[in-house]
């Protein structure tokens, strides 16, 4: 028969049997919260491939200049039934879509899509139309949150011969007369678009 002694010297604590022994590897690594092992990592790749606005100052081949004419030859029933095209046209032309044909303007009444403002055949050519380049200063300021917006969808690259004023708050754009700056802000975005305009006269 043990002893009290031995019993105790041979015995385990039921927190020792139910903990599990690290090695020196376990001990080393650091431990990966559940944050850090459900967000992947970027790389390198990925950074380049983030969807961004690109502006181009003054002129450049290849760019739609007159919008007017470009949305009567391009548009479709679907662009004016779109959520976004709803959205931009209650916001920028205070008005409303009845259907595909009809837009009821507090200003001209019954209204079709091809009498919508400059802005607005533009910032519907920007979402429909992706790979094409526009003149968007055909648009007033108050389109530049929308076009904002689409840059978080898809690319979306305008050729402006203004600064537009794309508000106080942060953003980040990137200046295709120089393919390495980026600016954040209106006071960046500023500098950038005086020195490129300056240069186009």
């Amino acid at each position: 028969m043990k002893t009290p002694n031995e019993k105790g010297a041979n015995s385990k604590t039921l927190e020792e049997v139910s903990t599990p022994k690290m090695t020196l590897e376990e001990l080393s690594t650091p431990k990966m919260t559940l944050e850090e092992v459900s967000t992947p990592k970027m790389t390198l790749k990925d950074v380049s491939k983030k969807k961004v606005l690109r502006v181009w100052f003054g002129d450049r081949d290849n760019v739609i200049y007159n919008t007017s004419v470009y949305f009567k030859n391009k548009y479709k029933d679907e662009w004016i039934l779109d959520d976004f095209a709803r959205k931009v046209i209650k916001d920028v032309d205070h008005s409303e879509v009845v259907d595909a044909n009809l837009i009821q303007s507090p200003v001209l009444g019954s209204i079709s899509p091809l009498q919508l403002s400059g802005g607005v055949k533009t910032l519907l050519l920007m979402k429909n139309c992706p790979k094409v380049t526009f003149n968007a200063s055909t648009c007033g300021d108050n389109c530049a949150k929308w076009i904002l917006e689409l840059a978080k969808e898809h690319d979306v690259s305008i050729c402006l011969y203004h600064v537009m004023n794309f508000g106080k708050g942060n953003f980040e754009i990137r200046i295709l007369n120089d393919r390495k700056l980026v600016v954040h802000n209106m006071q960046e975005f500023l500098a950038a678009g005086a020195k490129y305009l300056r240069e186009e006269k």
